[in-house]
């Protein structure tokens, strides 16, 4: 439901005068409330001005308008102007011809009352916030800019503030501008106080301005020193500096108008600012023996509150002593002093002065101090140095020479004339500093040494059985060190071997030699800390059996092919032929096809494809090689059907002659090989002749190939006796 507040958008016009200077004509209207329906006012009377707030216009002191100008209010163009929504606008806007104005459809009409009194979450007003709409007046070809600044208080009533307009036509008003000057300024301290009796104590300074609603109340704040001194700052904060009196103003600017208030500053303490110190006279030396000299400070300003001063002798090569409180020296040795003044006010201001000392007797030592550089008591590298300090008592002993030494404890150490301290072995060991005086006065310092090699002198090495041969084949010796000094940091020895006619070899850490070769080696055991330390053993080596080692193998079969489902011997030939050992170790690499191969190297295709044999010779030589064989289907040409497992090789072993059997009128190749590999005799058996003869073969083990179509149908192993 929409409510209308009766020309709630005030206008105030005053008569237009010829006079075009711009001044501002303001009035406030001060706890006047408008309520939601506009019925509680008709017309209120202030400063000697009636106005009508009715709906058929205003009136100024008796200067009535009737509807006579057309009265536009400043509105949002983002906004639906057919809701008549008056802009809210913010302190110091600029209200002039730039603004977007509306005009009411009927002269003097309610503004849509949602400026005010419509929901907090809207466009609307909250309770008790402020602020100003703007609006001009047409008469004629002159406009004139004004402003109204209300608050709401609840949900049913609006406090008319204030308002102010510009008398000169055509001439933009800012809004919260208004003519209101200062009159008046009361100066106050904080609860009524005029004095600060802390030292630089502080007081906070207030400013009543007078009247209230003055436009600009801003305050500078200063202060005019009398007989004492303080600052304040920007915000009215008065610090005490001196005692005595001071005046503060508080002062407006734009009117000219200020207050003041006399503040009494007590118990303000004043601090030393500068200092310097001299000998009495001007003085700065004392020649006689025990002299004395009076010190004097000049200190700024001379009205400080604490004027008390530390007395000290802070440094030199000469000696004396002072009175702390008065600055009177006192000569004791030769050299110069370093005399200096330190304030007690808690400034810590200092000055110093150097006072020379001549004519005084030779000042003895009466206690060393031994510390280390930095104040380290420890050495903790291998060989490390510590430099060694004597600190005498009193500072100023004449001579200052020391003699070093050094006493060994668990540990042990040298120390040189100038005492630099060079580590040797773990422990502790104890420095001392005699004075060269003739007082035999000393000092002494124990220092703890870590980390020391003690490195190994001799290496003594032996044999476990006391024996320097070896005179079975691979036999081995152990060997073992002994090391000198047995304190020694490492213990261990690395084991080498230097073959000569014979050969060998020995693991590095455990000296255990295995022969190789015959003749003679030499065994070393040699010191791992370092030193190089070593020591030799000749070893001689006998009944060594020497192998020959295998260079190379070659793989032979009956053919490159073999049946799936049947075997083939792979045959092996060992370069050289004497190699110590003849035997390899047969393995098979699966390709496209698969197969398998016994330890003998008989070869059995069980996929169709290629297939890779591997032969590694089984001595250290690492030698070995390869040949691809094709598994081919199995039985070609007329023999699928033919069960090779039925057929039977007897004798086994035999002595001359091999006799088949169930051969079921088939006809196969053979082919016999030694162990060698080597192909002893070729031919073909059948149902009628089916022995083969090897009366001139050798005794030994035979592979005998069974083929058909040069494919290899089975393979057999057999003996001849």
């Amino acid at each position: 439901m929409r409510k209308f507040l009766p020309f709630l958008f005030l206008v105030f016009l005053c008569f237009v005068k010829k006079e075009t200077k711009a001044t501002i004509v303001y009035s406030g209207i001060i706890n006047v409330n408008i309520d939601a329906n506009g019925t509680n006012f008709v017309s209120y009377p202030i400063l000697g001005y009636s106005l009508d707030l009715n709906h058929n216009g205003f009136s100024i002191d008796g200067f009535s308008i009737q509807g006579d100008f057309n009265v536009q209010g400043l509105v949002d163009p983002a906004l639906n102007l057919s809701d008549d929504l008056l802009k809210k606008l913010p302190i110091n806007t600029l209200i002039g011809p730039a603004e977007s104005y509306i005009t009411p459809s009927a002269f003097a009409p309610a503004y849509h009352t949602e400026s005010m009194f419509g929901s907090p979450l809207g466009y609307c007003l909250a309770n008790n916030q402020e602020t100003y709409f703007g609006f001009r007046i047409l008469n004629g070809l002159d406009t004139y800019y004004g402003w109204i600044q209300v608050r709401r208080i609840n949900s049913d009533i609006v406090r008319l503030i204030s308002y102010a307009y510009e008398n000169a036509p055509n001439t933009p008003i800012l809004a919260g501008q208004s003519s209101i000057p200062v009159a008046s300024i009361t100066v106050t301290g904080t609860g009524g106080a005029n004095t600060i009796t802390v030292d630089n104590g502080t007081l906070q300074m207030l400013a009543t301005v007078l009247p209230t609603n003055a436009n600009n109340q801003t305050i500078t704040w200063s202060v005019t020193n009398q007989t004492g001194t303080a600052t304040i700052s920007a915000g009215g904060l008065l610090t005490a500096l001196t005692n005595g009196t001071v005046n503060v103003f508080a002062t407006n600017i734009a009117s000219g108008v200020s207050g003041s208030l006399q503040v009494t500053l007590s118990n303000q303490i004043i601090p030393i600012t500068s200092l310097t110190i001299n000998g009495l006279g001007g003085i700065t030396n004392i020649n006689t023996a025990g002299g004395t000299l009076q010190m004097v400070p000049t200190i700024v300003p001379n009205n400080a509150t604490n004027q008390n001063l530390s007395w000290a002798i802070t440094g030199g090569a000469g000696g004396a002593s002072i009175n702390a409180s008065t600055g009177l020296i006192t000569a004791i040795a030769n050299g110069p002093v370093v005399v200096t003044a330190t304030t007690t006010d808690g400034t810590n201001l200092s000055a110093s002065k150097i006072i020379t000392i001549t004519n005084q007797p030779p000042a003895l030592t009466t206690g060393i101090t031994v510390t280390g550089t930095g104040g380290a008591s420890t050495i903790t590298t291998n060989l490390g140095t510590l430099q060694m300090i004597a600190t005498f008592t009193p500072s100023y002993t004449t001579n200052q020479n020391v003699t070093w030494s050094v006493t060994n404890g668990t540990g042990s150490a040298t120390i040189n004339a100038s005492g630099l301290l060079s580590a040797l072995a773990d422990g502790t060991v104890t420095v001392v500093a005699t004075a060269q005086d003739g007082t035999g006065i000393s000092g002494s310092m124990v220092v703890t040494i870590s980390n020391q090699i003690i490195y190994v002198t001799n290496v003594d090495i032996s044999t476990a059985t006391g024996l320097q041969y070896i005179n079975v084949n691979n036999g081995t010796l152990q060997f073992f060190a002994n090391v000198t000094p047995v304190n020694a940091t490492s213990q261990n020895v690395v084991w080498t071997i230097i073959n000569g006619t014979g050969s060998g070899t020995i693991t590095p850490n455990t000296g255990l030699l295995t022969a190789t070769g015959n003749g003679s080696v030499i065994v070393v055991g040699t010191a791992t800390d370092g030193t190089g330390v070593f020591d030799t053993m000749h070893i001689t080596i006998i009944n060594q059996i020497v192998n020959t080692l295998v260079t190379g193998i070659t793989i032979n079969s009956l053919s490159n092919k073999v049946m799936k489902n049947n075997s083939m011997q792979m045959y092996s030939i060992i370069t050289p032929a004497l190699a110590t050992i003849q035997t390899v170790t047969w393995s098979v690499i699966n390709g496209s096809g698969a197969g398998t191969i016994t330890p003998g190297g008989i070869l059995t295709g069980t996929q169709v494809g290629l297939v890779t044999v591997i032969a590694d010779a089984n001595d250290v030589s690492g030698v070995s090689t390869s040949k691809v064989i094709e598994v081919i289907p199995s039985i070609p040409n007329g023999v699928e059907d033919f069960d090779i497992s039925k057929i039977i090789l007897s004798p086994n072993p035999f002595n001359n002659e091999i006799v088949f059997s169930n051969l079921e009128n088939q006809e196969f190749e053979y082919s016999i090989l030694n162990s060698l590999g080597q192909i002893v005799k070729l031919g073909k058996v059948s149902e009628t002749n089916a022995s083969i003869s090897l009366i001139e073969a050798p005794t030994g083990i035979y592979f005998l190939n069974l083929s058909a179509n040069h494919q290899v149908l089975n393979t057999y192993k057999v003996l001849k006796q």
